[in-house]
């Protein structure tokens, strides 16, 4: 049983409602008026009095301090109210969260409320225009023993100044799965279980303060092994997903009025599965939206009969890639559909939204622009802008009256003129495999014979990177270093037989994809030979190591974070982690679909003593998606060999996610590459010289 008393209990202290005009004042977040017909740069001084600063000569380079790239995006979460009026943001001060309320019209503060510090927001939504849903995250301690994770509930009334906890007071795992809002904002449905592993049902719950227990009203109730329920858009829940642990049962009524039927089961893994990967259901209708495979084989918006389980018409495919979302909502339907080529782009199907995207591109110089939210009516809009080469800035735009308010600049503290442009570029691979890559070249410099840094991605699969602004890109070519960033076979977004490619060549075909990455660069000219260096983090950090095992006659040196150095270890220890059919696919992907070879023919650890290039092992003791063991093993490998460094963090996980941490790393690697692979602006260090022997002697007394 989870006990959700200490976590409501958290809140208790949010009874003094929400803090007014208390002196808080929001982050240097800005407060410029722009006219959607002008570009950013050319508007007037801000409305506080204080003029944007003059922009830096475009020739000019400089060295932008690493403390720079580990700035953190202020905020998170924007999400604009129903109405348009509002919207709402979460703010990190001193490690604690705060909800924020901005006037949409003014762009300032109206109202915050400081979140408890053992609680960690990870959503927020709108109920009706005065409500607020704030999902949050704690770790509870089940039977005693086991830290779990756990997700509650709680809202905010902002007309009533009333803060309260949603849900059960004793409840399973998640407490925040909501499944349908009430437009109005009066009430919820909400799917939860009454106790740890017991199944999900559905509940009416009430936004006006009361106990759960008194006024919540069960819609539906438990479905052997049910543990997804959705519900049409009028609040009718009409589909329920259940899995047994071998197979997924599918349940479905037309209306509330009918009795549940059983439309489809299948294995967990079958190509059936595809088809319930649901966007929407309508009311009054048994054709829906679900994202499947397209006439194409792409991943499109597919109508689809839940009644029949039967697939219709494709809505929309794209040519070249897979989609990866759905914009739907009750009042427009399907407005929008997402995919990533070289950048993250979204079609819209929604015309006046098409219109406005059009427009927003030509008040912003033809920059990339992402509409990311929107009220129910289009009133208002909140709108991103920026590239690999800028972190970018959030505005606010009012289509009535024409006006583009930039809200603030994502990393204000970053200078981007000083950034550079990425270029997408294609190789092929030895075997004939066309491969896609991004190319960063220092500014300020002739792009030839400069040293190199491959730099792969984690994953390996289902991870792939694409032209959009990377701290640890940027940093590298400001300090004088072409980047380049393959997207090696089992890449995402190119498609299952493209992923297919990957499995089981972790450390064979992976590598070589690298490698003809390395040679594509040379012979283009942009890269020196023989000053080659790889970098990664996670599984590009094992590439990175692995890269000076087994081809040390092609890289000067290695740098990895968090790379895993043995996968036999690797596998043993996500065991612990996934079940039994997520474990075996996970190996299956490792190993290949026919085993490939033992892994221990690819992990670094068992060929420690043969490597002879400079590496730097770097990890933080509190991964727990690569173990720290993985590190330790590794070093005790290595046997303190003097050209292996070593950097610990003690506080860091998996990923940089504190600055202190992140800004560790990128002053090690770059003293690393300094002495190993000096670039023009991360020259090697000047050695220390001995006293002139002569000079002394002269004037001795």
């Amino acid at each position: 049983m989870i006990d959700s008393e200490r976590i409501r209990a958290a809140f208790a202290a949010l009874a003094l409602g929400l803090c007014v005009g208390l002196g808080w004042t929001a982050p240097a977040l800005g407060q410029q008026a722009v006219a959607a017909e002008t570009p950013p740069a050319a508007s007037a001084a801000a409305e506080d009095g204080v003029a944007p600063s003059p922009p830096r000569a475009v020739d000019a380079v400089a060295l932008i301090p690493t403390a720079d790239f580990v700035g953190r995006v202020p905020f998170t979460s924007p999400t604009l109210s129903p109405d348009g009026s509002r919207f709402a943001l979460f703010i990190e001060e001193d490690e604690r969260n705060k909800l924020v309320i901005y006037d949409a019209a003014t762009r300032r503060p109206s109202r915050a409320i400081l979140l408890p510090e053992n609680l960690h927001p990870s959503r927020l939504r709108w109920a009706g225009p005065d409500k607020i849903l704030v999902s949050v995250r704690a770790i509870t301690i089940v039977y005693g023993v086991f830290p779990v994770p756990v997700s509650r509930l709680f809202a905010f009334d902002l007309a009533s100044g009333k803060t309260f906890f949603v849900g059960r007071e004793k409840q399973g795992l998640t407490g925040d799965d909501v499944i349908y809002t009430d437009p109005a904002g009066e009430f919820i449905l909400l799917s939860s279980s009454s106790k740890l592993f017991a199944d999900a049902e559905v509940h009416k719950v009430f936004l006006d303060g009361s106990e759960f227990d008194d006024t919540a009203v069960r819609v539906q109730k438990r479905k052997g092994d049910s543990d997804t329920w959705f519900a049409d858009n009028e609040g009718v829940v009409r589909l329920g997903i259940h899995f047994n642990g071998k197979r997924r049962r599918i349940w479905y009524r037309s209306s509330a009025d009918d009795d549940w039927d059983k439309v489809a089961s299948f294995k967990y893994y079958d190509d059936a599965a595809e088809y319930w990967n649901v966007i929407s259901i309508s009311a009054g209708s048994d054709i829906g939206y679900i994202m499947a495979k397209g006439d194409g084989g792409r991943i499109a918006v597919r109508e689809f009969d839940f009644r029949t389980g039967e697939p219709g018409r494709t809505v929309y495919e794209h040519a070249d890639w897979d989609l990866e979302s759905a914009a739907v909502d009750s009042v427009h339907g399907l407005l929008a559909v997402s995919y990533t080529d070289d950048r993250e782009r979204t079609e819209w199907l929604h015309p006046e939204l098409a219109k406005w995207q059009g427009v927003l591109e030509e008040a912003l110089g033809g920059a990339q622009v992402t509409i990311r939210q929107w009220s129910a009516g289009l009133e208002r809009m909140v709108v991103w802008t920026g590239s690999e080469a800028d972190p970018g800035a959030l505005y606010i735009f009012t289509p009535a009256e024409m006006k583009l308010d930039l809200f603030t600049n994502l990393l204000p503290t970053l200078d981007h003129t000083q950034l550079a442009r990425s270029k997408a570029v294609t190789y092929a691979a030895r075997d004939g495999t066309k491969l896609r890559a991004y190319l960063t070249l220092p500014r300020g410099l002739e792009a030839k014979n400069l040293p190199l840094i491959v730099l792969p991605h984690g994953g390996p699969f289902h991870v792939r990177d694409m032209l959009a602004y990377h701290p640890e890109v940027q940093l590298l070519a400001n300090r004088g270093y072409a980047v380049l960033q393959p997207n090696f076979r089992g890449s995402s977004g190119y498609g299952e037989a493209f992923e297919k490619l990957g499995y089981g060549e972790i450390g064979r075909g992976m590598q070589d994809d690298l490698d003809d990455a390395r040679a594509w660069a040379i012979a283009q000219g942009y890269a020196d030979p023989a000053r080659v260096c790889m970098v990664g983090g996670s599984y590009g950090g094992y590439a990175a190591v692995w890269s000076v095992v087994r081809n040390p006659d092609l890289y000067v040196c290695a740098a990895s974070w968090a790379g895993v150095t043995d996968w036999k270890d690797m596998l043993d220890y996500d065991k612990d982690f996934l079940d039994r059919r997520d474990g075996k696919r996970w190996t299956m992907m490792v190993e290949g679909e026919v085993r490939k070879g033992d892994l221990d023919e690819v992990s670094p650890r068992e060929f420690a003593r043969r490597i002879g290039r400079p590496l730097l092992l770097a990890h933080g003791k509190k991964d727990d998606n690569v173990p720290f063991k993985q590190h330790i093993q590794m070093m005790k490998a290595v046997d303190g060999a003097p050209h292996v460094e070593e950097l610990v963090l003690d506080k860091a996980g998996h990923s940089l996610v504190r600055p202190e941490d992140e800004q560790a790393w990128y002053d090690r690697l770059l003293a690393f590459l300094a002495r190993h692979n000096p670039s023009a602006r991360n020259p090697a260090p000047v050695p220390e010289t001995q006293p002139d022997a002569e000079a002394e002697l002269a004037s001795a007394p």
